[in-house]
C-alpha cells in the first residue's frame, strides 16, 4: 500500500544516487516521492552479437516463464492464424504452456543459456505481448541478436522497442497478427528492422559507453 511506497521513498532518499534502466522507472520513483536530483536514467549495458545462422523459412519465438503475465495466450493465438497461411513458418515456444499438437510448433519448458542463444541465432521474430512489464529483458536481448519483436504497447517496453525501426508495438490482440503478417510478407522489412535492431542496441546499450556514464554517477557522489 501507500504506506510501504513512502517507506521505500525514504530509504532510497538516504541513499546517495539511484540507478535506473528506463525513463518510465525514473519517472516512477520520482512520482512516488523520491528526490529528482537523486535518480538517473542509464540503459542496460548489452552487447549487440548479431551473428544470425542461415536457415530456412520463417522462425517466430517466444519466451516467458509467466503464461498469462507475458500474453502466452496472446502469442499462441496470433501465431496460429499465420501457420494456416504460411508454410514456410515455424514457432517456438519457451515456457510452460498447453501447446497444441503442430508439427510446426517447437515446445521447450526452459533451455539452458547456451541453447538459448543458439535459438535466438535461428530466429527472425520474436512476440512479447505481455499484459505487464517492468522492463523486458528478452526483447533486449532479442534486439541484440538482431531479431524485430512485436510487444505490448506499454511504457518500459516503448522505451526498448522503436515502432515501425526494429519491430512493432502492438495496442490489441489482433494487432499481433497483423503486425506479424507485415513482417514476415516482406523480406526485405524483415532484414530492414533486423538491421536496426543491432544497430540500435549498439548505439544505446554500448557496455563501454554505458559503463562511462556510471562512473560518472559514481564519481558525482564521492
Amino acid at each position: 500500500g501507500q504506506r510501504i511506497v513512502e517507506m521505500i521513498a525514504k530509504i532510497l532518499n538516504g541513499s546517495r544516487a539511484v540507478i535506473t534502466w528506463t525513463n518510465y522507472a525514473a519517472k516512477g520513483f520520482v512520482n512516488d516521492g523520491v528526490e529528482k536530483d537523486l535518480v538517473h536514467m542509464i540503459p542496460l549495458p548489452m552487447e549487440a552479437k548479431c551473428n544470425k545462422k542461415d536457415h530456412d523459412g520463417i522462425n517466430v519465438l517466444f519466451v516467458g516463464r509467466d503464461y498469462y503475465r507475458k500474453g502466452g495466450d496472446i502469442a499462441l493465438r496470433a501465431v496460429m492464424k499465420i501457420l494456416d497461411k504460411h508454410n514456410d513458418v515455424t514457432f517456438t515456444y519457451v515456457g510452460k504452456a498447453a501447446i497444441p499438437d503442430n508439427p510446426r510448433i517447437r515446445h521447450y519448458e526452459s533451455l539452458p543459456k547456451k541453447q538459448l542463444e543458439d535459438l535466438y541465432r535461428t530466429s527472425d521474430v520474436l512476440l512479447y505481448p505481455s499484459r505487464d512489464e517492468a522492463y523486458g529483458l528478452a526483447a533486449l536481448e532479442a534486439l541484440s541478436h538482431g531479431i524485430p519483436v512485436i510487444a505490448s504497447r506499454l511504457p518500459s517496453l516503448a522505451e526498448i522497442i522503436d515502432d515501425s525501426v526494429d519491430g512493432y508495438l502492438a495496442s490489441s490482440e489482433e494487432d499481433y497478427s497483423e503486425k506479424l503478417e507485415h513482417i514476415i510478407s516482406s523480406p526485405d522489412r524483415l532484414k530492414n528492422f533486423s538491421r536496426m535492431a543491432c544497430e540500435r542496441v549498439k548505439i544505446r546499450h554500448d557496455p563501454k559507453k554505458i559503463g562511462e556514464e556510471l562512473k560518472r554517477v559514481y564519481e558525482s557522489i564521492h
